[in-house]
């Protein structure tokens, strides 16, 4: 949905996406999304909160990339910070060069732990890397909900950091390239990922 705002407004530049705000929440309205207000509320208080001028100046420095966005309650209030840290490894993906022009960028970006959400524990599973106890597995194939913030979905995540964390160090790799190379692959998998009603992911 953003690819397509950002085409429709042929947005060049920082100044452009000042332009975005009112058509990325009517397009929301429109997308009959679920927990919609949570959404709208969180492009409010992008738009009204951080300042896309300094953080384009700080694509290069992870750090104060991560400082910038940890001042955001809708980035913050995550204890995995998910949001945050996709939108970091996603500008990293999308300018590439960065790792080539700044050395100490692709060190930082690879110190990074995944942005752990759904899709990634589930890739787990199938590769059998990761498994759930025997009510876990119960609850999550039977299509039941996990509670956002409970033990079980915590843990889910929390082992989801860590094995991809090692799959990484084993590899010689970064975590952000593990996250993608497994996200890429999700639909190989019919094995069921955890439902979870959350604004976190």
């Amino acid at each position: 949905m953003l690819d397509d705002i950002f085409a429709e407004y042929k947005v060049r530049s920082i100044t452009d996406i000042y332009r975005l705000k009112a058509r990325i929440i009517e397009r929301l309205m429109d997308a009959n999304i679920t927990m919609l207000r949570s959404r709208v509320e969180t492009i409010e208080e992008l738009f009204d909160r951080l300042n896309f001028y300094d953080y384009g100046e700080y694509y290069a420095d992870v750090e104060t990339s991560l400082s910038l966005l940890g001042k955001l309650i809708c980035f913050k209030q995550d204890l995995f910070f998910k949001k945050g840290l996709f939108a970091i490894m996603m500008t990293g993906r999308m300018i590439p060069e960065l790792s080539v022009l700044y050395p100490n960028y692709a060190k930082s970006i690879a110190s990074l732990p995944i942005p752990a959400d759904y899709q990634i524990p589930k890739m787990l599973r199938h590769y059998g890397v990761m498994s759930f106890s025997s009510n876990l597995e119960s609850i999550v194939d039977g299509g039941e909900f996990v509670q956002s913030n409970s033990e079980y979905e915590l843990n889910i995540r929390a082992a989801t950091v860590k094995a991809c964390e090692l799959i990484a160090k084993q590899n010689d790799i970064s975590a952000d390239e593990v996250d993608a190379w497994l996200f890429m692959h999700r639909q190989e998998s019919r094995v069921r990922h955890h439902l979870c009603v959350t604004e976190f992911y």
